[in-house]
């Protein structure tokens, strides 16, 4: 079974789980599904904060929005990012975003554990064309 073949797989286990409570929807990086503890209030404050900083610098059309999956089915990575740029048109769909149409993808920095978003995160998380994700 090749890469994209595992990641078709687990694409389709990921819409018929239901993720336990206090935890997210699962990511999908290297043929593995990911999950994570529900984000904190403070997180999400801060990723909120960020959106609204962003927002009023957007032209019309776009927008700023927090937790939305996207994937490439290519790459195998399915990833939830914080904070995600796309067009409103893009939004308006109930399947993962294609990341060549959305800008600036974003995680926030828990402050017990920048090393994990600062260092291990971006290696794995969007711009998708780079050869070392």
């Amino acid at each position: 079974m090749n890469e994209q073949a595992i990641y078709r797989h687990l694409r389709e286990l990921r819409d018929h789980f239901t993720p336990p409570p206090g935890f997210t929807w699962p990511e999908i990086n290297g043929g593995t599904l990911v999950m994570t503890m529900r984000p904190r209030p403070r997180h999400q404050l801060t990723a909120s904060e960020v959106r609204d900083l962003i927002k009023p610098q957007l032209p019309a059309g776009m927008g700023a929005y927090e937790a939305t999956d996207t994937d490439d089915d290519s790459l195998g990575k399915l990833r939830i990012p914080d904070v995600l740029i796309c067009s409103r048109a893009a939004m308006d769909t109930d399947e993962p975003l294609d990341p060549a149409k959305s800008s600036s993808p974003s995680r926030s920095s828990h402050p017990r554990t920048p090393a994990t978003t600062t260092r291990k995160n971006p290696a794995t998380t969007p711009p998708w064309a780079s050869p070392t994700t």
